[in-house]
């Protein structure tokens, strides 16, 4: 079986991978993973006891592409890598140990020995949009207007960003989406679990909203399982957004005892210009809501 040894990572390169501040780890050809640097870690929630020594396909990440196609299980970066003999760069969403899903960048450099890949090293990190969202979050908790449980915007934080966008759109004439989104069957969830199991998918949902938005969109919770998003369109399709933030939230889970606990979710799209007034939106939005309900959960209702 192959080792650090074998692929030959002396001293030097070990300690340049260590004090990177992007996460970093280095599998051998068979994908096993033999080193886990400190940003990894940090990044990930998983300490390298936990990781080294098991196997990219044992699936502990759960990488997936924007599809939900599960990755670690198939031809992933690393693999492709390795087959090529050059570097390969990507974009795909990473599960962390406490449940949420987050966009990383990732780039894998083959390690080659004789003219054989002998392994690779994958160097990762979060969107660079991610400490922009957090910084703008850490303004609104100083105003009060953040929720303690999710760290997202509370129903008074998003009631004033909310009006604030209106009154944008209808002085530079653009649009942006409302999209309300309750979690389905979260009940079953508290009643099976408990409530502490319960917070903590509602966090692990929280963080996933946050994490695979742009910065200038808005997460809140406006109470119970229910969410709101404002994004900014630019030329984003609603509906291409509603469509990812429902597999996102379906591939976001924690564990209990070794089993997955997971949701799905309902979501009302509508998209504004100004001419509506906050609390409208948000009634409006609430109502497509209940029309993706009653169209069987996990799926979305856009109107306009």
């Amino acid at each position: 079986m192959q080792n650090k040894a074998d692929l030959e990572l002396d001293s030097l390169v070990l300690e340049i991978l260590g004090n990177l501040h992007e996460g970093a780890y280095v599998v051998t050809k068979d994908r096993r993973i033999v080193y886990w640097n400190r940003a990894a870690e940090s990044i990930s929630g998983f300490s390298t006891s936990e990781v080294v020594g098991s196997y990219c396909q044992d699936n502990f990440l759960k990488h997936i592409d924007e599809s939900g196609k599960q990755l670690c299980l198939d031809e992933c970066p690393l693999v492709e890598a390795m087959k090529l003999r050059r570097p390969v760069s990507d974009m795909l969403y990473m599960h962390l140990k406490q449940g949420a899903r987050i966009p990383v960048d990732i780039h894998v450099i083959p390690i080659v020995k004789n003219g054989v890949a002998v392994g690779a090293v994958e160097v990762f990190c979060e969107k660079a949009e991610i400490s922009g969202i957090r910084a703008e979050m850490q303004r609104l908790r100083s105003l009060a207007f953040v929720d303690e449980l999710t760290g997202t915007l509370n129903r008074r934080g998003l009631e004033f960003i909310l009006e604030d966008r209106v009154s944008e759109a209808s002085r530079y004439k653009r649009k942006f989406a409302v999209l309300f989104i309750d979690l389905d069957n979260f009940k079953a969830v508290n009643d099976r679990y408990g409530h502490l199991v319960g917070d903590a998918l509602l966090k692990a949902v929280s963080e996933t909203l946050v994490h695979n938005l742009r910065a200038s969109d808005k997460v809140g919770r406006i109470g119970g399982d229910e969410f709101v998003v404002i994004a900014e369109l630019n030329g984003r399709d609603p509906e291409i957004l509603a469509r990812r933030l429902i597999e996102l939230i379906s591939n976001t889970f924690v564990l209990v005892d070794s089993e997955p606990v997971s949701t799905t979710a309902s979501v009302g799209v509508t998209v504004a210009d100004g001419s509506k007034p906050a609390k409208e939106l948000l009634k409006q939005a609430d109502q497509l809501m209940y029309s993706s309900k009653e169209k069987g959960r996990n799926t979305y209702t856009i109107g306009e």
